[in-house]
């Protein structure tokens, strides 16, 4: 599913990567669990085609990481971000604008308000302003995309953070009961790290 192969990042002349070689497998969970600072965003990032200034080769579902097949293996990740960013605007068009991108078209979003409701989301919030939700709110609308989008890979970057104890179980058993391919960084203590493949740089 991905191979990364003699990877490297720089930032300043510093490296924060250094000869990373992994492979993860199909519906693999990965942990990173790194310390902070170490580079694990950057690593999100640069699986997403956001950061080119890396050395190494990286294969994604059978593809080369490169400007040429970006778009094709964005269409395969969903990213989930600490802080969920989301345009101003209602939640309930900013859903309607993502579920309308050509890539999203055909998905069907079905029982939103019961969803919601399973993450403790009123479903008043579909009324509300997107500056006016707090991060945990953020984290979770984020998260309920993601399901909704049914990617392939789940990047998942610090995303129960804002999240009370109950909300971070719930989250953990949605990922552990998947069948998908899952990086996720987290300093949260609270996770099984016996249900993931840790990895450390």
């Amino acid at each position: 599913m991905i191979k990364i192969e003699n990877l490297s990042i720089s930032f300043d002349n510093k490296k924060v990567i250094d000869n990373l070689n992994l492979t993860i497998k199909k519906g693999e969970k990965i942990i990173l669990n790194s310390s902070s600072g170490s580079g694990k965003t950057s690593f999100l990032r640069v699986l997403q085609g956001f950061i080119l200034n890396y050395s190494g080769e990286i294969k994604i579902c059978n593809l080369n990481l490169n400007e040429k097949n970006i778009k094709e293996i964005r269409s395969n990740i969903s990213y989930v971000s600490q802080r969920v960013e989301l345009p101003q605007g209602k939640v309930k068009d900013i859903l309607k604008m993502i579920f309308n991108y050509s890539v999203n078209r055909g998905i069907e979003v079905k029982e939103l308000e019961k969803k919601l409701q399973e993450f403790n989301l009123d479903k008043e919030i579909l009324e509300r302003d997107t500056k006016q939700i707090s991060g945990g709110e953020r984290q979770r609308i984020g998260f309920i995309i993601s399901l909704y989008l049914n990617r392939e890979i789940w990047l998942l970057d610090e995303i129960t953070a804002s999240l009370d104890f109950n909300m971070k179980k719930k989250v953990e058993e949605y990922i552990l009961n998947s069948d998908k391919t899952i990086i996720l960084v987290s300093h949260d203590e609270n996770w099984d790290l016996s249900k993931f493949k840790e990895v450390k740089w």
